[in-house]
């Protein structure tokens, strides 16, 4: 699936920078929900079938877990 294939072929990072991938993981490791970082500390994402939303990195349901990952494109890894 497209979530393991970034999982795969990105590089995690510490912290996000503009167009990183990110992944809010629940305690099972399951990755609830998804978005893109508009900086380190904002991103974009959409809820169920809501709207598509700028908010900060932190402020998602913690159903969809509370550890957040971060994935670079290795074309943007320096």
């Amino acid at each position: 699936d497209e979530v393991q294939r970034v999982m795969d072929t990105y590089q995690e990072v510490d912290t996000p920078e503009k167009g990183d991938i990110l992944f809010w993981v629940d305690d099972a490791g399951n990755v609830d929900h998804m978005g893109t970082a508009i900086n380190e500390k904002s991103a974009v994402s959409k809820f169920g079938i809501a709207h598509v939303y700028e908010h900060p990195i932190r402020s998602v349901p913690t159903y969809y877990g509370n550890t957040i990952k971060a994935y670079r494109s290795p074309q943007e890894v320096e």
